[in-house]
């Protein structure tokens, strides 16, 4: 692997930092403005930043919404670190993230869930790129 992602309730990065053999990238998922600032300071690679919209794949998180997702990707460019918008991203709905400045996505039920999944993140990338 080159890396891990992280949830609220995962291992701390500092721990994983700590069992990692060799240099990798580290991810960290964040729902508000509380844990994106507590994030930050844990200087991951990457901060994912969401869920932007709802989601099956975690029922149970509270959408953090666009508003969220427009606050966090200005203080992480202030920061220098990467993020992710994440969560409920799908053909529908992705624009309006890239509206926000959003470069970069994950995505889940988007293409697992399509009956032709390379068609689908190809779209997808598509969508990506012609905003970019």
């Amino acid at each position: 692997a080159d890396g891990v992602h992280l949830g609220q309730n995962d291992l701390p990065v500092d721990e994983a930092r700590h069992l990692m053999l060799k240099p990798m990238i580290i991810g960290l998922s964040t729902h508000n403005i509380e844990e994106l600032e507590k994030a930050c300071q844990l200087n991951p690679t990457y901060i994912a930043i969401g869920p932007a919209f709802a989601t099956n794949t975690k029922p149970n998180i509270k959408v953090a919404g666009l508003k969220y997702i427009k606050q966090a990707i200005k203080i992480l460019e202030d920061k220098g670190i990467a993020n992710v918008a994440i969560g409920g991203i799908n053909i529908e709905n992705i624009e309006q993230l890239l509206e926000l400045g959003v470069k970069t996505v994950a995505v889940c039920s988007a293409v697992t869930d399509n009956s032709d999944p390379e068609a689908r993140c190809r779209v997808l990338k598509n969508m990506i790129d012609t905003h970019l």
